[in-house]
């Protein structure tokens, strides 16, 4: 069954397991397209503004550009930063949204604690040394059952 409350289009696939590094580097090259075409048609408009010439529409649909743009660039480059600060702390949105929920985002002193989280370097190379062989992942970057047994059951020091 095909979900599709997270279903990107674009892609062709929902967003998450096997595809999260392509959707973040898909964000980043979106936010600097985006970026980019409003730079040019703010040069565009300076170069407009300056002549006499050029007819009053062409102002006018270079503003409806820049702000129809700015509309959908500021929230992309949000969501970017997000998912790229997500990266840094190897946490995935569920788990921030819900990290309330999960008993093993605890620490002893119920404050948020992510014990996935390696520092920005590891999480940064396992970010992008992700691989589609789920296989390969779990016997490189998971944790053994053990282990997750472990930080559910609050106790890490048990492993």
């Amino acid at each position: 069954v095909k979900r599709f409350d997270h279903y990107c289009p674009w892609m062709g696939n929902v967003i998450g397991k096997g595809n999260h590094r392509d959707f973040v580097f898909f964000l980043i090259l979106e936010t600097l397209a985006m970026a980019i075409a409003f730079a040019v048609a703010v040069a565009r408009l300076r170069q407009a503004g300056g002549a006499h010439t050029q007819a009053p529409s062409t102002v006018t649909y270079i503003t409806v550009f820049m702000v129809l743009d700015g509309c959908v660039l500021f929230p992309v480059l949000f969501l970017t930063a997000a998912q790229i600060g997500q990266v840094l702390r190897n946490i995935t949105t569920n788990e921030l949204a819900n990290a309330h929920r999960y008993h093993y985002l605890r620490d002893a002193n119920g404050k948020f604690h992510n014990p996935f989280d390696k520092g920005i370097a590891a999480n940064v190379k396992s970010f992008l040394k992700m691989s589609n062989n789920e296989a390969q992942t779990q016997r490189e970057t998971v944790m053994s059952a053990r282990e997750m047994e472990g930080i559910l059951s609050g106790s890490e020091n048990e492993v």
